[in-house]
């Protein structure tokens, strides 16, 4: 195979030349590393995933704590919604008396 520059022959990538320089070794090790990286991550997943559900159903209790809570002090918002109410029509009354 003849070159461009004709000079370099050992640039040029054979067969024989790539079976020499395959490192077979270093192979394995790539290989094992991936190996290791997705069974550690695979293994959090699913460590992720057992407490968070342990946890869903300690959250259930809170959940219904919330929802006691907020119907509890529920009549809050609805003064707030009143005084609101109330505070734009005192301004709406006091525009049409200035204005």
């Amino acid at each position: 195979m003849e070159h461009l520059s004709g000079s370099n022959d050992e640039a040029t990538p054979t067969v024989s030349n790539m079976a020499e320089e395959y490192d077979s070794e270093g192979a394995l090790i790539f290989t094992v590393a991936v190996l290791v990286l997705y069974g550690s991550s695979i293994m959090a997943f699913i460590a992720y995933s057992v407490r968070s559900s342990r946890s869903t159903s300690n959250s259930s209790q809170e959940d219904v704590e919330i929802v006691r809570f907020l119907s509890a002090h529920d009549d809050v918002g609805r003064d707030l919604a009143r005084a609101e109410v109330s505070c734009l029509a005192e301004i709406n009354t006091l525009s049409k008396v200035n204005g």
